[in-house]
């Protein structure tokens, strides 16, 4: 479903180079659950903004169910966005003027589709990460897990080949934190996407299936729960 080759990313930092990432090459299957951990500067967000199409590589591919990202232009990847990949944010990032329901209707409207044929698709979604009754709340009205539980809905309501979770779970409590990390996990498996994380929190890393350490910007080990290590 994903690819990468040999991806290289460079940043120009006064009068030198930072290399964000180096020599980064990985493959995830369909419905993969993973998490891409290390520490702060070891590359997990730039990765993840490579696979989403919001930055370039400075060298290497990145393939999505057989395209390679290189290929598309600034419209192409915004419709790639817009149609393949849901984004789930440390900060929610939600329109703080809409409410639930508006929030998780919102990229279907990007997508050109009838609010008076997606209602029930939105309503269902809100109402599956245990938002039913909440959807005339706007998020200055909502706690944090439930501002994240809009985020989700609004990642999966397009139904996404792939859903890119930047530190989801940084800003809650431990018992928001779990709850977000069972609804996810249940979630994968119902509609199938793909979820790639990028974490610090020691509880998401028990609930993914795979872990890929990044340490100075190059893959240090990659594991996989169910056949080990695949790779060091």
């Amino acid at each position: 479903m994903l690819e990468l080759k040999s991806v290289e990313k460079i940043y120009r930092v006064g009068a030198e180079d930072f290399h964000a990432l180096r020599d980064v090459s990985l493959k995830v299957e369909q419905g993969a659950f993973l998490a891409f951990i290390g520490p702060s500067g070891s590359g997990k967000t730039t990765l993840l903004n490579l696979i989403g199409g919001l930055d370039r590589p400075s060298d290497g591919e990145v393939i999505l169910e057989g395209r390679s990202l290189a290929e598309l232009d600034k419209d192409q990847l915004a419709e790639l966005r817009r149609k393949k990949i849901g984004f789930i944010f440390q900060f929610h990032n939600l329109l703080p003027v809409y409410n639930v329901y508006e929030n998780v209707l919102f990229p279907l409207l990007l997508n050109d589709e009838k609010e008076s044929d997606v209602k029930d698709t939105v309503m269902k979604i809100v109402e599956r990460v245990g938002l039913g009754g909440l959807e005339k709340k706007k998020p200055t009205e909502l706690s944090g897990g439930q501002c994240q539980r809009v985020a989700i809905a609004r990642a999966l309501v397009k139904k996404p080949a792939l859903v890119l979770a930047d530190e989801p779970t940084a800003n809650l409590d431990a018992e928001n934190s779990r709850a977000i990390l069972e609804l996810t996990s249940e979630l994968n498996r119902e509609f199938g996407c793909a979820f790639l994380f990028s974490t610090h929190d020691d509880k998401l890393i028990q609930y993914v299936n795979r872990k890929i350490k990044l340490d100075d910007g190059r893959i240090v080990s990659d594991e996989d729960r169910s056949n080990g290590e695949i790779e060091s």
